[in-house]
C-alpha cells in the first residue's frame, strides 16, 4: 500500500469514535447545546436570572442556574431561589380536582352552579350548563382573559368571580378556545367545597408535603418571607426595573390564587414535574391516582399552533401539542415580573422546568425549544440556535410609543371631566385635577395616573402599569345631548370586557 494512501486511511480512522456506543446521544447533544446557549440567550433577552432543570424518567439529568435574583444586587440565582410560577398554578389546581375525582367527591361533568350557587355568567343557559370540565378547558365563550383588568382596581377573589355575570360572551359556548384566569378561580372554590379544606390547605397537605416542596407557598406573605427569592422585573421605558416590595400590585397573583398564585423554587418543581411524567408516582409513592392524573393531559379544546408544533389543545390545567413525530404536555406562566414553563414529552419521559425573573420574555420557551427540538432532531442544532439568538436580539428593540400631538391641549376645561365613573365589572375610575393636569385613580388603589391630551376631541392617553397585561391606551370621554360628559371608554379594555365607565 502506498504510504500516501495509508496516511489518508489513518486520518479517516481518527475521525471515527473509538467506541460507536460512546457517540453522543440525542439527549447529550441537546443538553450540551442547552448548556452552551442558555446564558447567551438570557443575556440576549436581558433577563436578570434563570433556573433550569431537565428530568428523564425519574432522574435529574441537568440542573443549572445563571444570573442574579435581583438586577440591582449581587445574589445569584440557585436551585432554591423562589419564583412566582404564575399560571403553572392552574395545573396544581387541576391536580387537586383530579384527586377529588379519584376520591369520588367530584366529576368533570358536575355543573358548576350546583356546586357554587352564586356562580353566574352573562347567559343564564350557559350558567346552567357550565361544567367543571368547561372551567378547566377554557371554552366559556368569553373574551380571552375576561375581567383580568379587575386586578388593577384592587378587587378581591370573590369580587372577580361575581363580575363574570356582567361580561358578554364573544363566541358561542364551547365553540372556541379563549384562555381565562377569573373563571378558573371557581375550580379552586369547588375543590374547597368537596374536600372541606381551603385551596391553600389542599396544596400543602396533598402536594407540597408529599413531594417535598419545602419552599413552596401560595400567598404574598410566603413570597416576601422567602429570603432566597427572585425579584419581580419589568422593562419600563427601555430600562430594566426591579419592582419594590411595596408596589401596589405585588399581590395580584395571589388574588387569582388557583389560577396563578403559587411560589416555588427549581428544587420544588422537579418532583412535581417528575410526578406528572410518571403517572402520579414519585419515589415509589402514588401521590395522585394515575388514571385521574393522566386524564388532565388529554386534549379538549383546539387552539391552533403551540410553541413548538403545528397543532395544540388545551386540556385541564395543561396544554397538549403535536410536534414533528412527538407530543408535548406543558403550561407556562407569567406574573407581573416572572416567566416560567413546565413541559414534558410523555413518551420519552423527558421533561423540563425553567424559571426566570422578567416579565415579557420568551426565554423559557426558547430553552424548551432547544431541548426538545434537538433531542428529536440533533441535526437541527446550528440553525435552531442561530434563529433563536437572532429573534432574541431583535426582541430587545423598543416598541414604538403612542402617537400624541406635541403640546396638545384638552378640548374643554379639565373640570368638565372630573368625577367618578363606574363599571359593573371593574369598579370606579376617580378622575381629578391637580396642577393643571387631569389624573385618574383605579378603584381602591391610591396611585394616580396622568391623562395626557392626544389632540383628538375628549381623548387622552392613559399609561397604566403592566399588572396582568398591557392595558395602556386611549381614554375617550363621551358627552350626552346636553354636552355634559357622561362616560369614559378605556379603549384597550375592549380586549378584556366592557370598556365603558359611566359617570356616577
Amino acid at each position: 500500500m502506498p504510504i500516501r494512501c495509508l496516511v489518508f486511511l489513518l486520518a479517516a480512522l481518527a475521525l471515527l469514535p473509538a467506541n460507536p456506543a460512546a457517540a453522543q446521544s440525542p439527549l447529550d447533544k441537546a443538553l450540551a447545546v442547552l448548556d452552551e446557549n442558555a446564558d447567551l440567550l438570557r443575556k440576549d433577552l436581558g433577563v436578570p436570572g434563570v433556573a433550569v432543570a431537565v428530568v428523564q424518567g425519574d432522574q435529574v439529568v441537568f440542573k443549572k442556574c445563571w444570573g442574579l435574583r435581583n438586577a440591582g444586587a449581587a445574589d445569584a440565582v440557585d436551585p432554591d431561589t423562589v419564583f412566582q410560577i404564575a399560571s403553572i398554578s392552574k395545573s396544581f389546581t387541576a391536580t387537586l380536582a383530579a384527586m377529588e375525582m379519584a376520591a369520588g367527591r367530584l366529576s368533570s361533568t358536575d355543573r358548576v352552579c350546583n356546586l357554587r350557587p352564586n356562580f353566574k355568567l352573562y347567559d343564564p343557559w350557559v350558567t346552567r350548563e357550565f361544567t367543571v370540565e368547561d372551567l378547566m378547558a377554557h371554552r366559556s365563550g368569553l373574551l380571552p382573559c375576561a375581567g383580568d383588568n379587575q386586578l388593577m382596581f384592587g378587587k378581591g377573589r370573590d369580587e372577580l368571580s361575581a363580575a363574570l355575570q356582567y361580561i358578554p360572551p364573544a363566541t358561542s359556548f364551547r365553540s372556541a378556545y379563549a384562555y381565562q384566569n377569573v373563571p378558573f378561580i371557581e375550580t379552586g372554590y369547588i375543590v374547597e367545597q368537596t374536600s372541606k379544606l381551603t385551596w391553600e390547605q389542599n396544596l400543602y397537605k396533598r402536594l407540597f408535603a408529599p413531594l417535598g416542596m419545602t419552599s413552596a407557598s401560595a400567598d404574598l406573605k410566603g413570597y416576601l418571607g422567602s429570603k432566597n427569592r427572585a425579584a419581580l422585573h419589568q422593562m419600563q421605558h427601555g430600562k430594566l426595573v426591579a419592582l419594590a416590595d411595596d408596589w401596589p400590585w405585588m399581590g395580584v397573583a395571589y388574588i387569582v390564587g388557583p389560577a396563578g398564585g403559587i411560589n416555588a423554587s427549581l428544587n420544588d418543581m422537579i418532583p412535581y414535574l417528575t410526578m406528572h411524567m410518571n403517572h402520579g408516582k414519585y419515589k415509589g409513592a402514588q401521590i395522585v391516582d394515575a388514571k385521574a392524573l393522566d386524564d388532565l393531559h388529554r386534549p379538549r379544546t383546539p387552539l391552533g399552533g403551540g410553541i413548538l408544533g403545528r397543532q395544540a389543545f388545551y386540556c385541564q390545567g395543561f396544554l397538549w401539542e403535536e410536534c414533528d413525530g412527538y407530543t408535548l404536555v406543558w403550561h407556562n406562566g407569567g406574573s407581573p415580573g416572572h416567566k416560567s414553563i413546565l413541559i414534558f414529552d410523555p413518551d420519552a419521559k423527558l421533561g423540563m422546568v425553567v424559571l426566570s425573573n422578567l416579565l415579557e420574555t420568551q426565554l423559557p420557551e426558547y430553552l424548551a425549544s432547544i431541548l426538545f427540538r434537538i433531542y428529536h432532531n440533533p441535526q437541527s442544532a446550528p440553525a435552531l440556535v442561530q434563529e433563536l439568538r437572532k429573534r432574541a436580539q431583535a426582541s430587545r428593540q423598543p416598541a414604538p410609543g403612542p402617537t400624541i400631538q406635541a403640546n396638545a391641549k384638552a378640548s374643554r376645561p379639565l373640570t368638565d371631566y372630573v368625577g367618578d365613573y363606574t363599571s359593573q365589572v371593574y369598579g370606579t375610575l376617580h378622575v381629578t385635577t391637580e396642577g393643571g393636569s387631569l389624573l385618574v385613580a383605579l378603584g381602591r388603589i391610591p396611585v394616580r395616573f396622568p391623562l395626557a391630551p392626544t389632540g383628538e376631541p375628549d381623548t387622552f392617553y392613559l399609561e397604566l402599569p403592566f399588572v396582568d397585561d398591557d392595558a395602556s391606551g386611549n381614554a375617550v370621554f363621551h358627552a350626552d345631548q346636553s354636552g355634559r360628559i357622561r362616560n369614559v371608554e378605556l379603549v384597550k379594555f375592549r380586549d378584556n370586557g366592557p370598556p365603558v365607565f359611566t359617570r356616577n
